[in-house]
């Protein structure tokens, strides 16, 4: 059994914890041990980084010193979570002089930083240690006929913190289900999360715009890996609908929920219950 130190970010343990139990549901069906990081803390999500780079590093090196000391990797289930962990991570190592200095300042608060662990998302894990046609082989309930489109997160293809293959990792995820890849997703798109507070126009025009692309191409649903875009795909869908001025209700889930749902998990176990689009007209299409 391979065992990680799992840092579910804020989200996952508020305004999005279907993803922290579809997560749960998987890594038990992959026998996966999840070590939760206990008062790990926020990684700052970009707003912190801002405003006061220097205290986003710290607050970064501290959830990787909590898995250093335990010497396991880093588990995450959001793409922002990972890209910030994982930038702090090549500057921990690349950088001596920023190493020296954030290492010296946990040192005066008690924090003690052995090494930098690795950092992977779920979906880089399972793609890495268990490949496709071993994860094709847990599947239980095809998704034949679906149509999904797939929505990486921008932090996990561009900028200091992105993964290789994030985006071929997701596409292959959808794959593996058995439903069928709808290229809806443009490089230029945005789901409008990091404006949401401070012009929630703004960033409704953003999802609207990717969304009713997805009606216009027949997509069945959304699926990510980031649960900070489910929140403004999902949560936000109806502004998104004032903005465009249509009707779009698309359903969007979290990849471990895409891929619990092919390996038998019930709907209600992985959290299909609580996304404010409902999945139900895409559940009556499947043996649920």
């Amino acid at each position: 059994m391979m065992r990680f130190a799992y840092y579910p970010g804020c989200s996952a343990k508020a305004s999005t914890r279907e993803l922290d139990r579809a997560a749960h549901w998987l890594a038990e069906a992959l026998r996966i041990e999840l070590v939760e990081l206990v008062d790990a803390g926020c990684c700052g999500s970009c707003e912190i980084k801002n405003l006061d780079p220097e205290r986003h590093l710290l607050l970064n090196a501290r959830i990787l010193s909590l898995a250093a000391t335990q010497n396991l990797e880093i588990l995450t289930v959001c793409d922002t979570c990972q890209a910030n962990l994982l930038q702090t991570s090549r500057l921990m190592r690349g950088d001596v002089g920023a190493s020296v200095r954030i290492v010296r300042k946990l040192e005066g608060v008690g924090v003690r930083y052995p090494h930098t662990p690795i950092t992977r998302h779920f979906l880089t894990i399972m793609m890495e240690e268990f490949g496709i046609e071993r994860l094709r082989g847990l599947v239980t309930r095809s998704l034949q006929g679906v149509r999904v489109a797939p929505f990486a997160c921008c932090h996990a293809f561009r900028g200091p913190g992105a993964s290789p293959g994030a985006r071929g990792y997701l596409d292959d995820a959808v794959r593996i289900t058995g439903a069928e890849v709808v290229p809806v997703r443009l490089d230029s798109d945005c789901c409008g999360f990091h404006v949401l507070m401070s012009n929630e126009a703004l960033s409704a025009k953003a999802s609207g715009k990717f969304l009713s692309r997805c009606v216009d191409m027949g997509a069945d649903c959304v699926v990510t890996s980031s649960p900070l875009c489910h929140t403004a795909l999902d949560m936000f869908q109806r502004k998104a609908e004032a903005v465009t001025g249509r009707r779009l209700d698309v359903p969007v889930l979290h990849v471990e929920q895409l891929l619990g749902l092919a390996m038998g998990a019930s709907p209600k176990t992985i959290g299909l219950d609580r996304h404010l689009v409902s999945a139900r007209g895409l559940l009556d299409r499947l043996t649920v």
